[in-house]
């Protein structure tokens, strides 16, 4: 008899794994249904801008046009529009507009060396305007906009030291 007893656990042993793990093996689902997850991100507009300072060699106004270079670096964001325009500088001269910027460098004495800044083409004056501003195009890079700097010959200036400050407006 205890042999017919271990077969008779055995069987209902067995008998009882089929279920349980019968049941955990099949996906057994009344149904199904999907849904759509949106995702969202909303990137900004972002610039930096390093200005570099524009230096003349030693000049002689009375005889020579002179002439430097700067560069304004920028960083802004790809495919955004900007508009860059430069105020008159802190000592412009008395007839001196936004739209027609007359701007001079003074020592420290006070006297006056007038200079034209030039957008990157080289030929139109820069001024602090929609009409005078230059347009520019964010690629998402550091890039440098090169400025022009020109002083006319001609001018009356004593020999010494002269500076201004200009202040670049970016609009994007």
């Amino acid at each position: 008899m205890k042999t017919t007893s271990i077969k008779g656990s055995t069987l209902i042993l067995a008998v009882t794994s089929v279920l349980v793990t019968g049941g955990m093996c099949v996906d057994s689902y009344a149904g199904s249904t999907s849904a759509n997850l949106s995702v969202s991100a909303t990137v900004v507009a972002n610039i930096t801008v390093v200005s570099e300072p524009a230096v003349f060699n030693t000049v002689d106004v009375t005889k020579n046009e002179a002439t430097a270079k700067s560069a304004l670096n920028i960083h802004l964001s790809h495919g955004v529009a900007a508009s860059i325009s430069l105020s008159q500088g802190q000592h412009p001269h008395a007839s001196s507009s936004d739209a027609v910027p007359q701007r001079q460098m003074t020592s420290p004495n006070g006297d006056k060396l007038a200079y034209i800044i030039l957008q990157n083409d080289g030929s139109t004056v820069w001024g602090n305007t929609n009409n005078t501003s230059e347009a520019y195009a964010g690629t998402g890079l550091n890039e440098a906009l090169m400025i022009n700097f020109k002083i006319t010959s001609g001018q009356n200036a004593p020999a010494g030291t002269y500076t201004d400050t200009v202040i670049a407006t970016i609009k994007f």
